[in-house]
Parts: C-alpha cells; structure tokens; sequence
C-alpha cells in the first residue's frame, strides 16, 4: 500500500499495537533503557537518528480485526486471509514482506470469534541493510492458496485474487538519518498519549507542551486524532500538506510567545 486506501479493504484501518526493541553490541535492549527514550518513539514512528551504536531492531506487532455485518464468512476468516508486514526502503530499493499468524479470539462458550488478532513475534531488522527510512505496512491480505474466482468481495459484488488487502493499519515509520528542518531543527518531537502518560505532567486537554530541557523538548498529543500523520508527513503539495504547515506555524507562534512572556 504505497498510499490512500486499498480498495478492497472490506474492514478497512484496524487498530495495531507494537514493541519495539533495539540491538547494540549484539545485545537486545527495550528503548526505555536508552537515554533520552522520550525523543525516539510513537506508536507509529520510531526516530534513530544520530544513534549510530544501534545495529538492529527487534519488533512484535498485534493487529486487531473486529466483526463486520457485511464482511466475508467471519468464521473462515482465518482460512481465508494471512497477516504480513511490508519492508520498504527507498535508499536501498528493498523490498520485502513476512509473514505472521492470525488468530480467533473468542468469549467465554461462543462459537463465533468476537475477533481476530494478526501477530508477529521477534522479528529481527538488521539495519546495516538500510539506509534513510524504513517503512512497515502491516497488511490482512486473501491469502495464495485461495482460488481466484472463489472469495467474493460483498462490497464491490467482485471476486477477489490472492494478495488483495482487505484491512490495514497505519505504516510504522523506522528513521535512521531525519533532515530536520523547521520547528525540529529547535526541539526534539516527543510524541505521547497526554491522558495515559503522566511521568511527563502533561496537560489532558492540550495539544502540545514545551520542556526546556538542554535540549528543548516539544511534547505532541497522540490523542488528538490523526495529528501525527499530518505533522509527520513529507508531502510538498496537498491538503495534508497545507495541514501541516499551518498546525506548524501555529505551535511556532504560541512556543515562542511562551518565550517571550
């Protein structure tokens, strides 16, 4: 899914969890333990930047599918559907997928799955094969054993061939060398959950907060809806573009007030 949305993706945008781990001198450390761990992660970014001593990381994802009334047969979900992930590297021109297990998650005596859970476990990226980012997809696709001819698409009223997406989670961005321009050549972005995490005394309702640490840092809310696609994105032209720019001049000029007063 290089962008927009797969047309047959039945169940659409599913909720994705993800660990991350990294490797340095051939040991395996969770980023937590690193310095500064606040500046490296999101739930969707994971930023390496300058941190040359990390050689490799270490990832477990968990994507969840919930039951549609006009989805496929839910109960051959499973038969019908494999988990993967896409690697994508432009510097490199890498491309690869693996493949992780789906599994039914029922309640208590039902028959019926409430849902199904796509995960991989101990998946190893060595970095030395990167360069610039690395872009994770995790993707529900009908799987190479189903014939073609045979799984029809409720939706559309068309039969669906092996490899075709039917639902998808937000890509996991890996950056290894980030060209920081504007307000990220001032701060280092920490992206952060304000009503879960509250070691960093953030507001609930806020959409960011400064730290004025030796290195400044400028806290972004994740729970303000699809801002991190928009702050992150690198498009030049568009809508999500303008979006950006805007929400970016806007935090500029409350920070630098905050200065002022």
């Amino acid at each position: 899914m290089r962008s927009g949305v797969p047309y047959f993706s039945t169940y659409g945008l599913v909720d994705c969890e993800n660990t991350i781990r990294v490797r340095i001198n051939g040991e395996i450390l969770d980023l937590k333990s690193l310095e500064n761990p606040e500046s490296i992660w999101s739930q969707t970014e994971v930023d390496l930047s300058g941190r040359d001593s990390i050689t490799g990381v270490e990832i477990d994802i968990l994507a969840k599918v919930d039951k549609k009334s006009n989805g496929y047969d839910w109960l051959k979900f499973a038969d019908h559907f494999d988990f993967i992930v896409c690697i994508s590297n432009t510097s490199s021109r890498k491309r690869e997928s693996f493949k992780g297990v789906v599994e039914a998650i029922k309640s208590g005596t039902k028959k019926s799955p409430i849902r199904y859970e796509g995960r991989i476990n101990d998946r190893v990226i060595n970095l030395e094969d990167f360069s610039g980012e690395i872009k994770l997809e995790p993707l529900f696709v009908v799987k190479n054993n189903v014939p073609s001819g045979k799984l029809l698409d409720t939706d559309s009223n068309m039969f669906l061939v092996p490899g075709t997406v039917v639902a998808y989670c937000e890509p996991i961005r890996i950056i290894l060398n980030r060209e920081k321009r504007g307000l990220m050549s001032l701060f280092e972005f920490v992206w952060r959950s304000f009503s879960k995490d509250k070691e960093f005394g953030l507001p609930d309702s806020g959409v960011f907060a400064v730290n004025w640490a030796s290195t400044p840092q400028l806290f972004i809310n994740t729970d303000i809806e699809s801002l991190e696609t928009i702050l992150t994105s690198e498009a030049k032209v568009g809508r999500q573009a303008v979006a950006r720019d805007s929400i970016n001049l806007t935090i500029a000029h409350q920070v630098v007030t905050s200065v002022l007063v």
